[in-house]
């Protein structure tokens, strides 16, 4: 487990790293417009490819299936990293990024998977759910991070073959042990296998019994995560008047408020009162959120978004649980990389709703719109569930 962490580390550092890496070249290439264009690009090649690439890993067992991942993505770094050495023109870079994004977004179905095969008790996968989302957090800190390093000292080019020897390392870090190998069951390869388990991973999120509103919770949260990078922007340059570095802060606040949020519930291993949990998670990450509209300067702003990104991150940790106690392990994998499907995309309309909502309302009314979000979904989940109960209920009630 410990040897997963630290895997799970190196790869979100070298995906966060990369990201920046491109979005800083395209910028230099073509401005904001074309850095737009290749952050929506990779994104929906993200949400294509996450349910059906993880459907077809499904066959294999998750720790092979982890390690393919790592190297097809080290691969794609050093392929990209060639393209930016020989100066490749601006759409070239951009489907290279592109197919990077989308083999990204195959490690982690992946890894929650392992978890599940791994873990046989609820509080134990809570506990690690919990570790695994707050080091992912400190992850996303340290890839930029990372990335800013590197391109001041040498180039785009040298930051994503920084990103292929950290996949390298993440791979080694995946090398087989006994714990697996004692719990680890032979992976199905019969045809159709892959279909029926992408097939079994929508059922699961779609379900009348299913958690769609765990599911609403998460994608409330992610939409709230992309609009961020355009409130931030705007919030500190055109409203508070700070410097260029204020709207980094801003998002690192949200990060860092994750990692304390999802190291909460890896203390308290809460899954049995996921229930309890998930109206008080949604309520400090949108409320929070909401508020950052009133700060007067930035270090209560960035308080807000610290105590809206604690909420985040315990919503991650209980959707991640709920669909591992629900899901057989053969086509578990397949439910996450649609939930990744569904992240995606909600990261992406965040992204896009967030310029036109700043341009017609401005800074303080946006962060209150998009705050609103989120918990409108999970009342949008909860009532279609409650109507869907009692259609069911007539339905019994009426046949003889």
């Amino acid at each position: 487990m410990q040897r997963g962490l630290a895997a799970l580390f190196l790869f979100t550092a070298s995906e966060w790293a990369a990201w920046v890496a491109v979005l800083v070249h395209v910028f230099a290439l073509g401005g904001a417009r074309l850095a737009t264009i290749a952050t929506l690009v990779q994104l929906a090649a993200a949400a294509v490819a996450a349910p059906l690439g993880t459907a077809m890993l499904s066959r294999l067992a998750p720790q092979r299936a982890l390690r393919r991942a790592f190297v097809l993505q080290a691969f794609a770094c050093l392929a990209l990293a060639a393209a930016l050495a020989l100066g490749a023109v601006a759409h070239v870079i951009i489907v290279l990024a592109a197919v990077l994004t989308a083999l990204v977004s195959l490690a982690r179905p992946a890894y929650y998977a392992q978890l599940a095969r791994v873990l046989a008790d609820a509080p134990a996968r809570t506990r690690w759910n919990g570790l695994s989302t707050a080091t992912e957090g400190l992850a996303i800190l340290a890839g930029p991070a990372m990335a800013g390093l590197l391109l001041v000292a040498g180039s785009a080019a040298a930051t994503l073959a920084g990103c292929a020897l950290s996949l390298a390392l993440a791979c080694a870090c995946l090398a087989p042990h006994a714990a697996v190998a004692a719990v680890a069951s032979k992976a199905t390869r019969r045809r159709g296998e892959a279909s029926a388990a992408l097939r079994a991973g929508w059922r699961t999120l779609c379900a009348p019994r299913g958690p769609r509103l765990l599911i609403a919770a998460v994608v409330g949260g992610f939409f709230l995560a992309g609009a961020i990078d355009v409130l931030a922007v705007v919030f500190a340059g055109d409203t508070l008047r700070l410097g260029a570095d204020a709207p980094g802060t801003l998002i690192s606040a949200l990060g860092a408020g994750s990692v304390f949020g999802a190291g909460v519930l890896a203390l308290g291993g809460a899954a049995a009162r996921a229930r309890l949990l998930l109206p008080a998670g949604v309520l400090v990450t949108s409320a929070p959120f909401a508020l950052t509209a009133s700060s007067p300067d930035l270090l209560t702003a960035a308080a807000w978004l610290a105590l809206a990104g604690a909420g985040k991150g315990a919503l991650d940790v209980l959707c991640r649980t709920a669909l591992q106690e629900r899901l057989a392990e053969r086509r578990l994998a397949a439910a996450f990389g649609c939930q990744e499907c569904l992240a995606h995309a909600a990261l992406a309309l965040g992204a896009t709703a967030a310029l036109p909502l700043v341009t017609t309302l401005g800074a303080r009314a946006s962060f209150v719109v998009v705050a609103v979000v989120l918990p409108a979904l999970c009342l949008a989940a909860y009532g279609w569930g409650a109507i869907g109960r009692g259609a069911r209920g007539l339905l019994r009630a009426a046949t003889p």
